[in-house]
């Protein structure tokens, strides 16, 4: 199985209302994405200083189902009408669990 990690930072004086657009869109995403196993989401609590503004985590079966999440209509939308227009950085890993 594989896990993907996806740590996301803001733009400057991002409206908390594009954020819960955002996470609404990402929310919609199993129910339209059968690769995915599991996936959780959400801004980050504020505990450490420093830390990324929201996080996603996502597991899937193969590479293979990795590789359609990315390149799923469904999910680039989310992320070219919701994320990157309020997105300063991101960083991603995968791993196998």
């Amino acid at each position: 199985m594989i896990r993907h990690v996806v740590l996301l930072k803001w733009k400057e004086n991002t409206p908390l209302q594009a954020i819960r657009e955002l996470n609404d869109a990402f929310a919609t995403l199993p129910a339209l994405i059968p690769e995915i196993r599991q996936y959780q989401h959400g801004p980050d609590l504020g505990l450490y200083p420093g830390n990324a503004d929201y996080l996603l985590v996502a597991d899937f079966d193969s590479e293979q189902d990795f590789k359609s999440y990315v390149t799923n209509k469904k999910h680039r939308e989310v992320m070219q009408n919701f994320s990157l227009p309020i997105l300063e950085s991101f960083h991603s890993a995968q791993f196998e669990i």
